[in-house]
């Protein structure tokens, strides 16, 4: 678990290390709202160690916090079922939960460049208990046109399994890209699209608002 925690340092605070930045997940755009909030469907296919690879869908409610307008801080849960064929591991509806931050440079204008850390853990049972842990750091950059926020960037993602019957798995690909869009249909409530591919395959849809 050390070397999780070690990971996860490396990750949220590397990247700021060359800018800031925000978006990812299927999460709202940053506004000059001080609250934000939305709840999130998502389908991730990974390929892990040993040539084994995992699906899994789920959904979670996500609530946020700007005390600035560059930056938030949230929380999400929910529950994700989880299919591991390497180990004959089929759990519906298991807790998933997590945090993370966001920082954005030129937030408001048309144009933003953005960071966002995440940490994400799941627990799933199926005869043996896994546990699932998540590390992502996005930079991506997004622009604004009318109602629409559209970005894309990379992603660095660390992912393990650890089962309970002694078998554990990491993430086979750490570097991929991610592409976005937020539209929002009243100046509170929006709706977004988002995918990832080569470090995963992954699609968030949701749909949230910034009272």
């Amino acid at each position: 678990m050390n070397v999780k925690i070690l990971n996860f340092v490396i990750l949220i605070t590397g990247l700021p290390l060359f800018s800031y930045a925000f978006q990812s997940g299927g999460t709202a755009t940053l506004t000059d709202n001080l609250f934000r909030g939305g709840i999130f469907l998502s389908f991730n296919w990974r390929e892990v160690s040993d040539d084994a690879e995992f699906i899994s869908i789920g959904s979670h409610l996500f609530l946020g916090i700007s005390p600035k307008k560059w930056f938030c801080g949230y929380v999400f849960g929910g529950f994700s079922d989880m299919k591991f064929d390497a180990e004959n591991f089929h759990s519906p509806l298991g807790p998933k939960f997590g945090a993370g931050i966001k920082f954005s440079v030129s937030s408001g204008s048309y144009v933003s460049l953005n960071l966002d850390g995440q940490f994400a853990y799941q627990h799933n049972s199926d005869g043996q208990s896994l546990d699932y842990y998540e590390l992502q750091s996005f930079l991506t950059i997004s622009y604004r046109y009318a109602n629409l926020y559209v970005y894309g960037g990379l992603s660095v993602s660390e992912s393990w399994l650890d089962f309970s019957g002694g078998n554990s798995y990491t993430a086979s690909n750490l570097f991929g890209v991610v592409v976005g869009m937020d539209y929002f249909v009243t100046p509170t409530l929006f709706m977004t699209v988002e995918m990832h591919n080569f470090d995963k395959d992954a699609i968030y849809i949701g749909v949230g608002f910034t009272p």
